[in-house]
């Protein structure tokens, strides 16, 4: 199963819902058209856009399992130093926090944009 939109497309085959086989209290469901997420327990602990983006989530409940589903069903790769999430950025390593979106193809998390930062049209 590959941790994409697509793949998560693949693997539910038309069906809405799919729990994930020899995985207990893990499942596959379509949120609306364009949003599938895998769902542990009662939080969508990654969510996968078809843009693109992956949106990891842990509910509140940092524990191994839902580290180890993030790490398993994403691009993202998550470790814990002295009681600190963190997620990885290439070489660097930034701080996990509750709702960060991850690039598909990369696995990098998306930086959010300053004050300072402007459009040009």
């Amino acid at each position: 199963m590959t941790p994409t939109y697509f793949g998560m497309e693949s693997f539910l085959g038309g069906r809405d819902f799919r729990a994930v086989p020899s995985i207990r209290s893990t499942s596959v469901e379509r949120i609306d058209e364009a949003t599938i997420g895998l769902r542990y327990h009662n939080t969508f602990v990654v969510i996968y856009n078809a843009a693109g983006h992956v949106t990891l989530h842990t509910g509140g409940h940092y524990s191994v399992i839902t580290k180890s589903r993030i790490n398993d069903f994403s691009p993202a790769r998550v470790w814990q130093e002295k009681f600190v999430w963190y997620v990885s950025a290439g070489a660097s390593k930034v701080k996990f926090t509750e709702g960060v979106e991850i690039d598909e193809v990369t696995g990098k998390p998306y930086q959010p944009a300053t004050h300072d930062e402007s459009v040009s049209l």
